[in-house]
C-alpha cells in the first residue's frame, strides 16, 4: 500500500480535466449546433416518417466507417487520429455551409443528419479513450462526468442562443459555419492535451503488438463483453425510438421552422440545464457511492417509468392528450440527461475491466460498430411497424416500453458480469505445462537425443518422462548411463538406480565404483551399491569408511546404516560415535551430514547436542541434519536457533521440513505456554502458512484475534494462504474482529492528526503510518476469510505495489463485490485518492471515535498496551514527551521501564533522565545493570 495516507489531486489530474472540459465544451457547441440544424432542416424537407431510412443509411455506412477507424486505432497513436478527426470534422463543416443552396437543401439535411450520428460517435470515442488513457477507473467515475458537464454546458448556451443566432445569421443553415469554428477551438485543447501527455496519446501499437490483439469475434466468445455490446445496443435502440415517437409528436405539434427550433431550442436549453446540474453535484457522487449498478440501470428505469405512464395516458385519453405530449418529452428528457449523466461514464468505465490490450477493440465494437447496427435495425423495425396498418403512436410507445425492460434486464446482467470481470483482470493467468507421452517413434528419439547429451538438465527430463510413464526401458537407460563422460550425468544415473534397485545393475555399479575417479560420484556408487546388495555389500563397503575422501566417506557410512542391515549400523555407527566426540567441529559437523542423508528418525540422538554446540558451523550442519531426520525431540532446539540471525534460515527450513511434526509447539507458542521471544512466534506461524492443511487452520483459526498485532497478522496471512473460508458462525465471530482492526486505522489517523508533524514529534507520525498500514493489512485479511480468498489476495498485492491504474481498479473491485456495511469501513481505508481527513470522514460515519487532545494521545499510546501493543510506536511517543518537555506525562514514562521490551525501557530511561531526573535516581543502578546490554550501556552513560 502507498506510503502516506495523505491523497491531494495532483497536478496532472486537474490539467488533464482542464484540457478534457475544453475539448468537451467545444465538441458539445459544435454539435448542438450540427443537431438543430440537422433536425431542423430533415423535418422541414422530408418529416418524421423518412427517419427510420436515415436509422438504417446510419447503420450502413457507420459500421464499416467504424471497422476502418478501428483498425486504425491499431496502427495510428490516439493523437493523430484525433487530430486527423477533428480537423476533418471542422473541415466538413464549412464545406457543408458553402455547398447549401436551393438545389442542394435536400439531399445535405438528409448528409447532416448521418454526420450528426457518425461525427458524434467517433468523437465521443476519441474524447473518451483519451479519458481512458490518462484517468484511472476510479478517476472516470468522479471526473469524466465533469469532462461531460461540459459539453452540455455548451449544450445548454446553443439552446438558449440558437433563437436569436438563426435571426442574425439569416437562416438556420448558417449555423454550419459556426460549428466549424467551434471544433476549430476544440483542436486547439487537443493540441495541449497531447504537448502535455503525450507519452501517454502518442504511442501506438507496434505492428507485432497490433497483429497479437484479439479481433472483436473473438473478443466477443467472452461472455461480459458480449454483455456490454447487448446493453448498448440496447440503449441505442431504445434512444431512437424514443427520439422518432419525440419527433413524431413535435412534427404533428409544429409546423413552422421557426417553431420547431425554437422548440429544440427550448427542450434542450431546459433539459440540458437540469443534465448540467446533474452532472456536476450529482453523478459523480451517485456513481461513486452506489457505483456502476445505478450507473447502467437508472436510464432504462427512468425511461420505462416515463413511458408506462405516456401508455397509459395513450390508452385512456388517446394520443392527442396533453399530458401524453409531455411524458413523451419527459421519456426523452431522462435518457438524454441520463445518458450523458450516467449511463456514458458507467459504460465506459465497464471497458476497465477489460485487459488494456482488449479495450480500443471492444470500446469501438461496442460504440462503432454495435451501435450503428443499432440503430440501422431499429430503422428496420420502425418500418415494419409502420407498415403494419392500424398502429398508433401509443403502440409505438408500447414497443419502446417493452425494449426498455430488455435494456434493464440487460443492465443487471452486465453489472454481475463487471464485478467477475474485475476479478479476472486482477487475476495472473497461469498456463499449466503440456503433457509430454512416449506414445510413438518420433517421441522415443527425442528421449534418445536427451539422454546422450552432456547437460545433465537434458538428461533429467528425458529420465523424468521415462518415470512418469514407467517406461520398460528406463532401468537400462540408466545403465547406459554410467559410461556417459560427464560426471554430472553418471551422478545423476547412480542416485535413480539407489531408489529404483534394479538387480540387474549391480555389475555394471561395481564396474563404476571400481573405476570411477570422481570422488562424489564415487561416494554416490557406494551408496547405490549398498542400496543394491543390501547386507551383503557390508565386507566390500566398511574399507571405504576410512578414504581420503569425505565424499566417499559419507556415502559409505550413509549405505551402511541406511541398507547394511545389523552388520552395517553396527560398524558405521561405532564411526560415527568417534567422530561425534571429536574435538575438530569438522568432524561434528560431519557426522550431522551423515545422519541427516540417513534421514531416520531412529538416528537423531547425535543432533541434540550438535543443535547446541558453541560452534555455527555444527549447529548449522545440525540444523540441516533435523530438517531432514523430523523427529520431535528435534524441534524445540531448531526452534531456538530462530533467534541467531546466521542460523536462522536454516532453522526455518528445518521446522518447514518438519511438517504437521511443529505444529504442537506452534500451538504451545500461540497460548503463551512456551516463552517463545515474539519474533520467534512470528516465525513459527510463517511456516503454518507453508505448511497449510486442516491442522493449521484448526490451530490459527483459533487466534484471529490474537493480542500481539504482528503475530496477528501473521495469522491472518497464514490462514490466506491456506484458503481458510469462514463458516456463517465463524463470520458472525470475525466481524467485531473486523471492526476493530478499522477502528484502530481511525485512530492512528486521529492520533496523527492531533500530534500534528512538527520536528518535536520525531518518528511518531511514521510510526503510526505503519500501524495504519497493517491495520488494512489485516482487514483485507479477514475480508478473504468472508470474500474470495484469491481474488482479495491480489487486490492486497496491487494495493501495495501495483500503478495507479492498478490500484484504481482494485478499489473499485472492492466496491464490487463488498455489501455495504463492509464497505462503509474497508474503502476509506484501502482507497488511495482520500486524504487522510476524507479518510477520518468516511470511517467516522461508522465509527464514533472521539478527537485526541495532544497530551492525551500521548499517555494513551504511553499507557494502554491493549489498544497500543507496537512497541516502536510507544517508544517514539516517550521520546516525543521528552522533546516537548511534558512533565505532566512522567508518571507515565516511569511505568513504562516495567515494560520488557528494551526499546521502550531504553526510552524510559533516556526521557525520565531529561525530564525528571530525581525520579530516574530511584532506577539508576537497577538500570545499569539491567540484563539488556544496550539498557545497561545506556544508564551507565546516563550516569557518567
Amino acid at each position: 500500500m502507498a506510503n502516506s495516507t495523505q491523497s491531494t489531486a495532483p497536478l496532472s489530474e486537474r490539467t488533464a480535466l482542464a484540457f478534457l472540459i475544453g475539448q468537451g465544451f467545444f465538441i458539445g457547441a459544435a454539435l448542438t449546433l450540427l443537431y438543430m440544424t440537422s433536425n431542423t432542416l430533415f423535418l422541414l424537407n422530408y418529416g418524421a416518417e423518412t427517419l427510420p431510412y436515415v436509422y438504417i443509411v446510419s447503420g450502413l455506412i457507420t459500421a464499416p466507417i467504424s471497422l476502418g477507424f478501428a483498425a486504425l486505432q491499431k496502427r495510428r497513436s490516439l493523437a493523430t487520429l484525433a487530430l486527423g478527426l477533428y480537423s476533418l470534422c471542422s473541415a466538413a463543416f464549412f464545406i457543408a455551409r458553402l455547398a447549401y443552396n436551393a438545389t442542394t437543401a435536400r439531399p445535405l439535411s438528409f448528409g447532416l443528419m448521418l454526420a450528426f450520428s457518425l461525427m458524434s460517435l467517433l468523437i465521443s470515442i476519441v474524447l473518451g479513450a483519451q479519458a481512458g488513457r490518462v484517468f484511472d477507473v476510479r478517476q472516470m467515475k468522479r471526473l469524466y462526468p465533469l469532462v461531460l458537464a461540459s459539453q452540455i454546458l455548451a449544450v445548454v448556451i446553443g439552446g438558449l442562443t440558437v433563437t436569436p443566432l438563426t435571426r442574425w445569421l439569416g437562416g438556420v443553415e448558417n449555423l454550419l459555419g459556426l460549428s466549424g469554428g467551434a471544433l476549430l477551438i476544440a483542436l486547439a485543447f487537443l493540441l495541449a492535451t497531447i504537448r502535455r501527455f503525450g507519452s501517454t496519446l502518442t504511442q501506438a501499437q507496434s505492428a507485432q503488438a497490433a497483429a497479437a490483439t484479439k479481433s472483436l469475434p473473438q473478443l466477443l466468445k467472452k461472455r461480459y463483453v458480449r454483455l456490454i455490446l447487448a446493453y448498448q445496443m440496447l440503449s441505442a435502440i431504445g434512444t431512437q425510438l424514443v427520439i422518432f415517437v419525440l419527433l413524431s409528436v413535435v412534427g404533428a405539434t409544429f409546423k413552422t421552422a421557426e417553431s420547431l427550433t425554437g422548440f429544440f431550442g427550448n427542450l434542450l436549453a431546459v433539459g440540458t440545464f437540469g443534465t448540467l446540474l446533474f452532472l456536476v453535484f450529482v453523478a459523480g457522487r451517485l456513481l461513486t457511492r452506489f457505483g456502476l449498478l445505478v450507473g447502467l440501470t437508472i436510464n432504462p428505469g427512468a425511461v420505462t417509468l416515463a413511458l408506462l405512464g405516456a401508455a397509459g395516458i395513450g390508452l385512456i385519453a388517446g394520443q392527442t392528450s396533453p399530458i401524453f405530449f409531455w411524458l413523451v418529452v419527459a421519456a426523452r428528457f431522462f435518457d438524454f440527461v441520463l445518458t450523458t449523466g450516467m449511463t456514458d461514464t458507467a459504460l465506459k468505465a465497464t471497458y476497465q475491466a477489460l485487459p488494456p490490450d482488449e479495450r480500443v477493440t471492444v470500446q469501438t465494437g461496442v460504440e462503432g460498430i454495435g451501435y450503428p447496427i443499432a440503430v440501422g435495425l431499429t430503422g428496420v423495425l420502425l418500418l415494419v411497424i409502420n407498415g403494419v396498418s392500424g398502429l398508433t403512436l401509443v403502440h409505438h410507445v408500447l414497443f419502446t416500453l417493452v425494449v426498455c425492460l430488455i435494456w434493464s434486464g440487460a443492465a443487471v446482467l452486465a453489472y454481475r458480469n463487471y464485478a467477475a470481470a474485475l476479478q479476472t483482470a486482477l487475476s495472473r493467468r497461469v498456463l499449466n505445462a503440456a503433457e509430454l507421452t512416449l506414445a510413438d517413434s518420433s517421441s522415443l528419439i527425442v528421449i534418445e537425443r536427451l539422454l546422450n547429451s552432456a547437460d545433465v538438465a537434458q538428461v533429467r527430463l528425458a529420465l523424468d518422462v521415462l518415470e512418469q510413464t514407467e517406461h520398460a526401458s528406463l532401468a537400462t537407460k540408466l545403465i547406459q548411463l554410467l559410461d556417459q563422460p560427464t560426471s554430472e550425468v553418471r551422478l545423476e544415473a547412480l542416485m535413480r538406480l539407489e531408489q529404483r534397485t534394479p538387480p540387474n545393475a549391480l555389475p555394471q555399479v561395481m564396474k563404476q565404483l571400481a573405476r570411477e575417479a570422481d570422488v562424489r560420484v564415487k561416494g554416490q556408487a557406494v551408496r547405490t551399491l549398498c542400496a543394491l546388495a543390501e547386507a551383503d555389500a557390508v565386507e566390500d563397503v566398511a574399507p571405504f569408511i576410512d578414504d581420503a575422501a569425505p565424499e566417499v566417506r559419507l556415502g559409505a557410512l550413509v549405505g551402511l546404516l541406511r541398507y547394511g542391515g545389523i552388520a552395517g549400523v553396527l560398524i558405521a555407527a561405532e564411526r560415527l560415535t568417534e567422530l561425534e566426540r571429536s574435538p575438530d567441529p569438522v568432524q561434528r559437523a560431519f557426522v550431522a551430514q551423515v545422519i541427516g542423508q540417513v534421514a531416520s528418525r531412529s538416528f537423531y540422538k547425535p543432533l541434540l547436542k550438535l543443535l547446541t554446540d558453541s560452534n555455527q558451523d555444527d549447529r548449522r550442519a545440525a540444523l540441516l541434519a533435523a530438517g531432514q531426520v523430523g523427529h520431535p525431540r528435534l524441534l524445540p532446539l531448531v526452534a531456538d536457533n530462530l533467534t541467531n540471525n546466521a542460523l536462522r534460515s536454516a532453522a526455518m527450513s528445518a521446522l518447514t521440513a518438519g511438517g504437521n511434526r511443529i505444529l504442537p509447539i506452534v500451538e504451545q507458542a500461540l497460548n503463551g505456554e512456551v516463552p517463545f521471544p515474539e519474533k520467534t512466534v512470528v516465525r513459527l506461524v510463517r511456516i503454518c502458512g507453508q505448511l497449510q492443511g486442516d491442522r493449521v487452520v484448526a490451530i490459527l483459526k483459533k487466534q484471529l484475534n490474537h493480542p500481539d498485532d504482528d503475530v496477528q497478522y501473521e495469522v491472518l496471512s497464514a490462514l490466506q494462504r491456506c484458503g481458510y473460508h469462514a463458516t456463517a458462525d465463524e463470520r458472525r465471530a470475525i466481524e467485531p474482529i473486523l471492526r476493530g482492526e478499522a477502528e484502530h486505522g481511525l485512530r492512528t489517523l486521529l492520533a496523527r492528526q492531533a500530534l500534528g508533524g512538527d520536528q518535536a514529534t520525531g518518528l511518531l507520525p511514521a510510526a503510526l503510518l505503519y500501524e495504519f498500514n497493517q491495520a488494512r493489512r489485516r482487514v483485507l485479511l479477514l475480508l478473504s476469510f468472508i470474500y474470495e480468498a484469491r481474488t482479495l489476495a491480489k487486490l492486497q498485492e496491487r494495493l501495495e505495489q501495483g500503478s495507479r491504474s492498478e490500484k484504481a481498479l482494485a478499489v473499485e473491485t472492492l466496491e464490487v463485490m463488498l455489501d455495504n456495511a463492509h464497505k462503509a469501513l474497508v474503502l476509506p481505508l484501502v482507497d488511495p485518492a482520500l486524504s487522510e481527513s476524507k479518510r477520518i470522514q468516511g470511517l467516522r460515519k461508522r465509527l464514533p471515535v472521539a478527537d485526541y487532545a495532544p497530551q492525551a494521545c500521548l499517555r494513551e499510546i504511553i499507557v494502554d498496551t491493549k489498544i497500543w501493543t507496537h512497541g516502536w510506536t510507544r517508544a517514539c511517543a516517550i521520546q516525543v514527551a521528552a522533546e516537548r518537555a511534558d512533565r505532566s506525562l512522567i508518571d507515565a514514562i516511569e511505568g513504562a521501564l516495567a515494560i520488557t521490551e528494551p526499546p521502550i525501557r531504553e526510552t524510559a530511561a533516556w526521557a525520565l533522565q531529561r525530564l525528571s531526573p530525581e525520579t530516574y535516581q530511584r532506577y539508576a543502578s537497577d538500570l545499569c545493570h539491567d540484563p539488556d546490554p544496550q539498557v545497561a550501556q545506556l544508564a551507565r552513560h546516563l550516569a557518567a
